[in-house]
């Protein structure tokens, strides 16, 4: 089923203040509904990029903002995959998020494939397309078909 075409030059405008907190608002219900948790809690948290060894990648981690980072440097200095190069349970998350191989190829044939078949989409048109096979966005698809 197709979601209904929106034109969005119709809809009213809002400032910016409204609609970050329109964003806020909907954030924290989210995380209390789903987490039970108050998203002050949660949202507390530093980001760190750091590296093992000098010869790959950076990797990403939060912790909370009155967590001591130096044993968690240490623990990651000490634990990790030498293959990889990654603190243990990073290469643990990586290795079970990555794409199958030959995914990204497959996807952009198939928007070619939309686009041959029907000029005529718009960006919006394949957006609504492939918005049902991202998980993330299921609750944003279901607010779109109208």
């Amino acid at each position: 089923m197709r979601a209904r075409r929106i034109d969005y030059r119709r809809l009213p405008k809002r400032t910016v203040d409204s609609i970050l907190r329109h964003a806020e608002r909907t954030i924290n219900s989210g995380v209390k509904k789903d987490l039970d948790y108050d998203s002050r809690d949660i949202f507390q948290t530093s980001r760190y990029y750091v590296r093992c060894t000098r010869y790959v990648p950076l990797f990403c981690f939060e912790v909370h903002k009155d967590a001591k980072i130096k044993p968690i440097l240490s623990y990651f200095q000490a634990n990790h995959n030498p293959a990889t190069r990654l603190p243990f349970p990073i290469d643990l998350i990586d290795e079970n998020v990555s794409i199958p191989q030959g995914f990204t190829k497959e996807f952009i044939e198939e928007i070619e494939a939309l686009l041959i078949k029907d000029p005529k989409l718009d960006k919006f048109d394949l957006s609504d397309y492939f918005m049902s096979i991202n998980p993330q966005k299921e609750s944003e698809l279901k607010d779109r078909q109208i």
